[in-house]
């Protein structure tokens, strides 16, 4: 009977560890795409672009900068939500 329990035990302990090296690549994603914004306006800067002078010139880039954070935010609470859900942690 211990026999029995130590292997179930065993076998919970792979399947956590099988979990979660299926959801690293989820979750790297979440962070790539949480900081790609900010490492595509250091790109436009570096060749000369100026990003920020745009989206801050006027109403038009305002919102755009707006609706982008808003975007982002909400793409990072869904996506961590559904890494949150597949990883069975409540």
């Amino acid at each position: 009977m211990l026999t029995r329990f130590a292997s179930q035990l065993e076998a919970e302990d792979d399947a956590g560890d099988a979990r979660q090296t299926a959801l690293a690549g989820p979750k790297a994603t979440v962070r790539l795409l949480t900081w790609l914004p900010v490492f595509g306006l250091g790109l436009g800067m570096m060749l000369g672009v100026d990003p920020l002078g745009v989206l801050l010139a006027n109403g038009l880039g305002l919102a755009a900068l707006a609706a982008g954070g808003v975007l982002t935010v909400t793409g990072r609470i869904w996506s961590s939500r559904l890494v949150h859900v597949a990883a069975g942690v409540d």
